[in-house]
């Protein structure tokens, strides 16, 4: 068996090369966008496919600053960690977006403490105390199809423009 291992070397990536990770990362969250929406139609887990949903939303929003500023953000990806809201505050700021507010914060604000520590991935006791379909997310849901929608048109129009 052969076991390869990836050791970078001192070297930069390339604008190409950055904006290929970046895509790459938004891509990964709008598959991981379409397994949770796959699994919540087959009736799947509540608890699964909202955290499909959770890494979904990360990792558009990460991509999406990677594709604005690779070298400013990328240092930050890991700070960020799994906090969605923050993301969503930064994401805000930087796509001059209305602020994150109502029952939209509230939902994102629920969901990403329970995304954050992990409750949506693992079992636990909250698998028979809590009813996963009393966790709302449907709006961050609705808004996450939006955001990728308009992701997609700027990056096609990107691609005319380079």
């Amino acid at each position: 068996m052969t076991i390869l291992s990836l050791t970078p070397g001192p070297g930069r990536w390339t604008d190409y090369g950055k904006r290929q990770i970046a895509l790459a990362m938004v891509h990964r969250g709008e598959q991981f966008l379409g397994a949770a929406i796959l699994l919540k139609k087959e009736g799947g887990n509540g608890y699964v496919w909202r955290h499909l949903v959770c890494q979904a939303t990360e990792l558009i929003m990460k991509g999406s600053l990677l594709l604005v500023d690779y070298d400013r953000y990328q240092p930050k990806l890991k700070k960020f960690g799994h906090q969605l809201l923050v993301l969503g505050d930064v994401c805000v700021k930087v796509f001059n977006l209305s602020p994150i507010a109502g029952a939209l914060r509230t939902q994102t604000a629920n969901i990403s403490d329970l995304y954050e520590h992990h409750e949506l991935r693992y079992a636990s006791g909250m698998d028979i105390l809590i009813n996963p379909d009393t966790i709302g997310i449907e709006i961050l849901l609705s808004r996450l199809f939006a955001a990728c929608v308009v992701i997609r048109r700027a990056v096609e129009r990107s691609k005319t423009t380079t």
